[in-house]
């Protein structure tokens, strides 16, 4: 995604969340200049500021999505539907994490496995659902791709 639209691949990831690209960065001095623009969107709550500010850092927060409200009753019926055969769910926030947990009251979670994209979602989905199957080592698709396949042993192509 950074790829197509920077033209650019990203110098540094935080695979475990913006506390560890942080401190990444500071500790190899990635922005000598000590300027950051960090997209985000407007329900981001693990910007670790007091990390940035202790080392000098400006940082520019540019709001690049928003997260917006679903019906419950609309989430929940959709849900219902497929939940007899539901098998796994992937988070990819914890804002995921919370709509599902507070809006989807006829899933059965202890009887579904459910995987996370970092370690900031898994820690909402331990926090909301009381566990989290995996997480991927990469906090991208292919991250999500390769630990779906190994934990579910099953093959995924078109990602």
């Amino acid at each position: 995604m950074i790829y197509k639209i920077f033209r650019k691949e990203p110098t540094i990831t935080g695979d475990l969340g913006a506390e560890m690209l942080a401190q990444r960065i500071i500790e190899q001095n990635i922005v000598s200049n000590r300027r950051l623009l960090y997209l985000c969107g407007d329900n981001s709550t693990t910007f670790p500021s007091e990390i940035y500010s202790y080392h000098n850092y400006e940082v520019y927060r540019a709001l690049c999505y928003s997260t917006q409200p679903i019906s419950p009753s609309i989430l929940s019926s959709n849900f219902y539907k497929i939940s007899p055969s539901l098998y796994a769910a992937v988070f990819f926030s914890p804002s995921g994490v919370n709509l599902a947990s507070e809006s989807i009251d006829k899933i059965h979670w202890d009887q579904i496995r459910v995987f996370s994209i970092g370690e900031t979602t898994a820690k909402a989905l331990r926090e909301k659902l009381g566990k989290c199957d995996g997480v991927a080592r990469k906090s991208n698709l292919e991250g999500v791709k390769e630990l779906l396949m190994n934990e579910l042993g099953i093959r995924i192509d078109n990602l």
